[in-house]
């Protein structure tokens, strides 16, 4: 029994490898063919995290992934495109792999640490030294996690925390709040917090409270920062205030949680995401393309491929769009589709006549 399928090459591709899948589970002499030219396949980039159930029991990604997770491997140097939604645009986000950041307050702690003033590089040691009582090395990608992922504050602080632990082999330390006296509520949660709305409520006392919830080393550390940071704020015109905001919304989030309070436990996908972008950083690029993974898929199993077939089953035939982001949606998209047809088309192939 041959079937013929026909569509976009991630839906058909797909659809085809569930298939014969099916057919060697069940012992049936069961082929699938493609109406199309292989030669023709657009390709789908990595560097990439994705949790896909689809992709996942397709075989891709599975040299760095684990469970659902996809992680296909890129450039050293390209950044890593992470979904912690896969349907929504606005759930992705990037993660920079060069070391130059991706997220504006990562940018701008960069630009500090390479800065030649002595401000600068006193506002970067302070900085760095505050992520690193968290749990957080000084990592540029971590950073783009920390304030880039597009959940809650902390979540992204979970997830950051969690990546921090599988970069330096450690236990995942979730209890931060147990060394402040937190349950507080601070200005700093207000919407659309910037930088200079920060250094306003410090010179009006209002960040008295957050401040007297931290250690007292750290409290030091703070405002020794706040005050290099509004001296290179005036120098820079505003550009470094982005992380005054940045790290002054996640203080906020932080301090609410009551002291010895847990982070909330990062669900699987989350986790699984954290770990799965430690490891496609620095990964050798190998199996780059998710497209070209499923299409050795394919044929491995027996696929095939056909000019012309007169009634093929018609799967999502939408083009594939440009940008990488827009791409790898397309695709997820059109996979999870065909694995839902599939289902249909294995019934009409088994009893034709119903």
């Amino acid at each position: 029994m041959n079937i013929v399928l026909q569509g976009n090459w991630p839906a058909t591709l797909t659809a085809g490898i569930l298939l014969l899948s099916r057919g060697r589970s069940f012992g049936l002499p069961v082929t699938v063919s493609i109406v199309g030219d292989p030669k023709k396949i657009e390709a789908v980039r990595g560097p990439t995290v994705v949790s896909s159930q689809v992709l996942a029991s397709c075989s891709v990604g599975r040299d760095l992934g684990d469970g659902p997770l996809v992680v296909i491997s890129g450039g050293s140097t390209d950044p890593v495109l992470v979904a912690v939604d896969n349907s929504n645009k606005e759930g992705w986000f990037y993660v920079d792999s060069s070391g130059d950041g991706w997220h504006p307050a990562t940018k701008a702690i960069v630009k500090m640490v390479r800065d030649s003033r002595a401000s600068a590089r006193h506002a970067s040691a302070l900085f760095l030294g505050l992520l690193r009582w968290a749990g957080v090395p000084a990592e540029p990608a971590l950073m783009d996690m920390l304030f880039g992922a597009p959940v809650d504050a902390l979540t992204r602080l979970g997830m950051t925390l969690q990546a921090s632990a599988s970069i330096t082999n450690s236990r995942v330390h979730q209890s931060v709040s147990e060394r402040i006296s937190g349950g507080i509520e601070t200005p700093l949660l207000a919407e659309g917090l910037t930088g200079a709305r920060v250094f306003e409520m410090w010179h009006a006392g209002e960040l008295s409270g957050a401040l007297e919830a931290l250690p007292n080393g750290v409290s030091i550390a703070v405002e020794d920062w706040l005050v290099s940071m509004e001296r290179l704020s005036a120098e820079d015109g505003g550009e470094s205030e982005v992380l005054v905001a940045s790290l002054g919304t996640l203080l906020g989030n932080v301090l609410l949680l009551p002291q010895g309070c847990m982070l909330p436990n990062l669900g699987g996908t989350s986790r699984g995401l954290a770990i799965g972008v430690v490891n496609v950083l620095g990964a050798k690029e190998k199996d780059a393309d998710a497209s070209k993974s499923l299409l050795e898929v394919f044929r491995f199993l027996g696929g095939r491929f056909e000019d012309f077939s007169p009634y093929p089953y018609q799967l999502p035939n939408s083009p594939a769009p440009e940008g990488r982001k827009e791409r790898w949606m397309w695709l997820i998209s059109s996979v999870e589709q065909a694995a839902e047809q599939m289902e249909k088309i294995w019934k009409e192939a088994m009893n034709p006549t119903s």
